[in-house]
């Protein structure tokens, strides 16, 4: 069973990519060839699906907290310690890269490695990259392997990359609170 956070990411997070996806084949259709009406919707594709990811990080993080806290006693420890595990995020202000979720998880003594091997991290710099050319319009092509136009298919490419990063963390997440407390967190 997968923690709520994982469900609203594959729920509701996915029926709002899936809304600018359906925005995109309205504005340019479904067949192959030069959409030039649709490099806007494809940049803010990209824009929200980093949102949604960073949402889906900060969710997961705060389910995580949850499931770590309900086992301390006395309840002020555990508001001391709630705090201490999420006052002055990164991800509440930085992008979703690999070093920000590190950052935020190594509070709870997750080791996160793993989830990013294998060309991951190379590919959600990648979209990170792509994200900020965005964000501050600033194209350069030598941080976007040569390119200034983002294409659908690169955005289909990095939603199925946080898709699989996200069910990792996820797994990652449960396997490392039931060894620390002995307990499924999320039945």
């Amino acid at each position: 069973m997968p923690s709520q956070a994982l469900g609203i990411w594959q729920n509701q997070r996915f029926r709002e990519l899936d809304e600018i996806q359906y925005a995109h084949y309205s504005v340019g259709g479904g067949g192959r060839g030069r959409r030039f009406a649709t490099q806007q919707v494809n940049n803010s594709y990209l824009m929200l699906l980093s949102a949604q990811f960073q949402g889906f990080c900060r969710d997961l993080h705060s389910e995580c907290v949850d499931h770590l806290l309900i086992q301390i006693t006395p309840l002020r420890l555990q508001q001391a310690l709630r705090e201490a595990c999420t006052a002055s995020l990164v991800l509440d202000k930085g992008n979703p890269n690999e070093y920000n979720i590190k950052k935020d998880f190594s509070r709870l003594s997750f080791d996160l490695t793993p989830v990013f091997k294998s060309g991951r991290s190379k590919r959600l710099t990648m979209l990170n990259c792509w994200r900020n050319a965005i964000a501050h319009q600033d194209f350069d092509q030598t941080k976007l392997n040569g390119q200034t136009k983002l294409r659908l298919a690169q955005v289909r490419v990095f939603r199925s990359l946080c898709n699989r990063l996200a069910k990792m963390m996820d797994k990652c997440a449960q396997q490392h609170i039931h060894a620390i407390t002995g307990q499924h967190p999320w039945p």
